[in-house]
């Protein structure tokens, strides 16, 4: 009987090589497609508090933003407001809820109404306890920004799959 031996070792290096390399072509177009979804749902969450009339003096619209940390595979993207008053927008307040925070109400009265000094004051203290106690109807902006858009940000995330395939495509040829 005859024996021979086959050396695979750069097989095995190049499966190795390949599959090291994918899977950080597809970590970059994963993270490219993360950003971008953050992007989108931003525009979204902007043109939904403009629809909905949460646009007054246009801080709360200018403040939302999305960020992103980490890169490849690990990407976050965070989207929201960092105003304090945001979330009662977002998600309103119950009655019998957390009051809103005095300021934003009485810089309210003073641009609308053109109240000033203690009038404002007094205005604001009051319109606060009367939201305390009747609630505030929301005005979802954020939510349905992602919710409503989930086929625009699977098509997203599907040109990011074409784009890898593409591009280890080039690199077996």
């Amino acid at each position: 009987m005859a024996a021979f031996t086959v050396d695979v070792s750069e097989v095995e290096r190049f499966s190795d090589d390949m599959r090291t390399r994918a899977l950080e072509v597809v970590g970059e177009e994963v993270a490219k497609a993360m950003s971008e979804s953050g992007a989108f749902v931003e525009g979204q969450a902007k043109i939904n508090a403009r629809r909905l009339g949460a646009v007054d003096t246009g801080a709360l619209w200018g403040s939302i933003a999305w960020a992103g940390r980490g890169s490849g595979m690990g990407r976050v993207v965070e989207i929201g407001t960092p105003l304090e008053y945001g979330a009662a927008v977002e998600f309103g307040v119950r009655p019998g809820g957390n009051a809103p925070p005095l300021a934003p109400l009485r810089r309210w009265a003073e641009r609308k109404l053109g109240l000033s000094g203690a009038e404002s004051m007094r205005f604001a203290v009051n319109l606060r306890f009367k939201i305390a106690r009747k609630g505030i109807k929301a005005k979802p902006f954020l939510t349905p920004a992602f919710d409503d858009n989930l086929d625009a940000l699977d098509a997203i995330f599907a040109r990011a799959g074409d784009r890898a395939v593409k591009r280890l495509a080039k690199l077996g040829a």
